[in-house]
């Protein structure tokens, strides 16, 4: 098969630098060509069941069947050497245009979502480290408030010590107070004479 290949390249080749070859494989077609126009003509009398008048609609229904079928056959002869027709070139070229901008929007998209994750990424840690702050003032104010309460606390049994000690001093100068008041003064004594 390579060498087959090879061989009809390097005859392809070797023809069209031929001017004469050039000329005589023209002149082979065009023959061939006016040829074949008989042969379609006796083809198209005969598929229209030999009519003696085929109408032009015949001809180009006859002629789009051929020219179908020798697309095919061109196209599985070209698939033989590895390539495609122009049509299932073109039909490609379109599939991958499509494809790259279905990527190109797929990678914007992803870009998109992707900063968009980072933004919510920083949002959470600058609240992370806002909660982190504020756990730290509520740490130092619990101990504040600790020392406060502690201080209250001390205050308070200082407080109930001063007023109990208060109350004894308060129970001492009544007491003194009731000793002093009975014990006779002169002037006590003066006054209870004076009235008697």
């Amino acid at each position: 098969m390579n060498n087959q290949y090879i061989s009809f390249l390097q005859n392809t080749f070797t023809d069209a630098l031929n001017p004469d070859k050039q000329a005589e494989n023209i002149n082979n077609i065009l023959t061939h060509t006016f040829s074949q126009f008989e042969e379609i003509s006796s083809s198209l009398n005969n598929l229209s069941n030999n009519r003696e008048t085929v109408t032009p609609e015949d001809f180009f229904k006859y002629f789009n069947f051929s020219s179908d079928n020798y697309k095919k056959s061109f196209n599985d002869y070209m698939k033989l050497f590895g390539l495609v027709s122009i049509e299932e070139y073109r039909a490609l070229i379109k599939k991958y245009e499509k494809l790259k901008k279905e990527k190109q929007t797929t990678e914007s998209d992803g870009l998109t979502h992707k900063n968009k994750v980072a933004t919510l990424n920083k949002t959470i840690k600058s609240q992370k480290d806002e909660i982190a702050t504020q756990a730290k003032t509520i740490t130092a104010q619990t101990k504040t408030i600790t020392t406060q309460t502690n201080s209250l606390t001390k205050t308070k049994k200082e407080t109930a010590d001063f007023k109990a000690k208060l109350a004894t001093q308060q129970k001492t100068i009544t007491s003194l107070e009731k000793k002093i008041a009975s014990v006779p003064t002169k002037k006590g004594t003066a006054a209870k004479a004076s009235k008697k």
